[in-house]
């Protein structure tokens, strides 16, 4: 009858674990979503010079209006943040002040996650939108224990779970002396392994 409680006890303490890990996985991600949409919908720019600059896939650089005046400020660091991801040591990094677009990348930033396995960044200047993908993982520093296998640690096990969500951020439309907002449009897809 003890063994039974105990037993009874040991899978509910690791259903909570994995459960609660799951959650602060999710969290993560989100919160990434949501920093880099706030930064984003204060994009400005000009047909001459767009907003957001996209390097590879890893890379986005933001021209934000920081007077939220409408108006194009200064191109100058002080106008420009940018968020990079590294995935050597799979961190998400944040700068404020970065060198407009023609200037280097910044080398490093506020690290924002340091959970992130995979992030992905897509500019699609003709319909004047971005699309965020992150894969967050509770401890990406994990091994497989199988040295046979090419499965990433991230997917192996319900003890250190993975989330992957999207986002499609529409940026403002800029016109010849006026700033025009689209409506918010965000859309948000979870997707867990």
């Amino acid at each position: 009858m003890l063994l039974a409680i105990q037993v009874i006890g040991d899978i509910s303490r690791d259903r909570l674990m994995t459960s609660e890990r799951r959650v602060r996985t999710q969290n993560e991600a989100a919160f990434i979503l949501d920093h880099m949409t706030k930064n984003l919908e204060r994009a400005i720019g000009s047909n001459a010079l767009p907003g957001v600059d996209v390097s590879g896939d890893s890379m986005i650089r933001v021209r934000v209006d920081r007077n939220d005046n409408g108006i194009p400020d200064d191109n100058t660091a002080t106008s420009w943040l940018a968020y990079v991801y590294t995935a050597g040591n799979n961190q998400l990094a944040y700068s404020q002040n970065c060198p407009p677009v023609g200037g280097a990348w910044p080398a490093a930033g506020t690290v924002i996650s340091n959970r992130v396995e995979a992030f992905s960044c897509n500019f699609i200047s003709l319909d004047n939108f971005v699309t965020l993908e992150v894969t967050t993982c509770w401890n990406p520093t994990w091994t497989n224990p199988d040295p046979n296998s090419a499965t990433p640690a991230c997917s192996i096990s319900p003890a250190n779970p993975t989330i992957t969500m999207r986002t499609r951020v529409v940026l403002p439309q800029i016109s010849a002396g006026s700033l025009i907002k689209n409506k918010y449009k965000k859309e948000q897809f979870l997707f867990a392994k």
